[in-house]
């Protein structure tokens, strides 16, 4: 399947991927739509397919909502068996965001394609950046962890968000091994870094 039709919000919202610390926003971040046009230049071939599961949330303090949750597999080449990247993002009719709550699911699949092209490198790499953490040696692996945890709250990504990044990647991560890497609990490898270098910043890089 090649260059399958994906319908996506017109809006000239920033991706949250790489939105900036809230009072520190940058103009030069890349919107989802760029992306996409992005990735289609550079894999003519290749394949963006979102899923999409939705679920009914009744929190008993107003009436019930649907909460959309899209993956998005994104292939250089269509034929692939396995995703070069994989991406998730999830949004609800009770998004703080307006324009959020008027097109959930949308908003969700955007977000998401935007996160998966991005774990590709393609427009990762803003002219801009906001301040991020320094590697200083030596560190313990708290520290790192802390960093890491820095970096990656600046991204404004989950703990979830990360570990399907470096999953993309081809990392054996879940949401357990970045909370572990995070509390210090294991030792981040360097290859890892160098990757989260390009997915969030750490270490002052991206």
């Amino acid at each position: 399947m090649t260059n399958p039709e994906i319908v996506l919000p017109e809006d000239s919202r920033r991706s949250r991927l790489q939105r900036a610390p809230k009072g520190d926003m940058t103009e030069d971040v890349a919107t989802a739509m760029e992306r996409v046009e992005a990735f289609w230049a550079k894999y003519p071939e290749g394949s963006i397919l979102p899923e999409v599961d939705t679920r009914i949330v009744d929190d008993g303090q107003s009436l019930p909502y649907p909460v959309f949750t899209v993956r998005a597999y994104v292939r250089k080449h269509s034929e692939s068996e396995r995703p070069d990247a994989v991406a998730h993002a999830t949004r609800g009719e009770n998004d703080e965001d307006e324009l959020v709550r008027l097109r959930p699911q949308e908003s969700a699949e955007t977000a998401a394609i935007s996160r998966a092209i991005r774990n590709l490198g393609i427009l990762a790499t803003p002219t801009k950046t906001s301040p991020a953490a320094a590697i200083s040696a030596p560190q313990s692996d708290e520290a790192i962890g802390a960093d890491v945890t820095a970096a990656r709250e600046r991204s404004e990504l989950s703990q979830r968000d990360l570990a399907s990044g470096m999953t993309g990647r081809g990392f054996k991560w879940s949401q357990a091994t970045v909370s572990q890497v995070e509390k210090g609990t294991r030792p981040l490898r360097l290859g890892e870094a160098q990757h989260l270098a390009e997915l969030i910043g750490f270490g002052g890089v991206r």
